[in-house]
């Protein structure tokens, strides 16, 4: 598994791709002219998010030593653990992420949405354009699915690094 992990872009306009260090959370982030046409090489995908209390923080979800892991800012939650928890809530200009911890502790993210503009003009905007442009939305239903499947696909494309 190398030090540094690679992730796509998440996003309405993701052509970004940051690079992480999973230890510290440490990450960098790089510009690209388009978006990626595949997922090949990344470990996972990225996204900054304006978070309350914490400022501009890397949400991410990667594969590392085998587990899915959900990193905001500077802590990390392996989305598989049994016991915990994800729910998304969305507002017209904030969204939070509730996320409950097996020993039952509470803990809220809300940040501001990246697709605030979509919400006012899109009359037909809905929960998956949100996930689409929002990675803390997707978070419950990845959660709820199988995780030998999540984990492999995820892997298959780590691989090819």
């Amino acid at each position: 598994m190398p030090s540094i992990l690679k992730l796509k872009g998440w996003g309405i306009r993701p052509w970004k791709e940051f690079e992480l260090d999973p230890a510290t959370g440490r990450y960098k982030k790089r510009g690209l002219k388009s978006d990626p046409s595949t997922l090949s090489g990344y470990h996972g995908v990225g996204q900054e998010l304006r978070v309350k209390g914490l400022g501009r923080v890397l949400c991410s979800v990667f594969i590392h030593d085998g587990e899915l892991v959900m990193r905001m800012g500077n802590v990390e939650w392996n989305i598989f653990e049994p016991g915990i928890k994800f729910a998304h809530k969305n507002g017209m200009l904030h969204c939070e992420l509730t996320l409950t911890e097996p020993s039952g502790k509470t803990i809220n993210f809300r940040y501001r949405r990246t697709d605030i503009l979509l919400v006012f003009i899109d009359s037909t905007y809905d929960d998956l354009d949100s996930e689409l442009a929002n990675l803390p939305a997707i978070l419950p239903s990845w959660a709820e699915r199988d995780k030998t499947e999540l984990i492999e696909w995820w892997s298959a494309r780590a691989a090819k690094d």
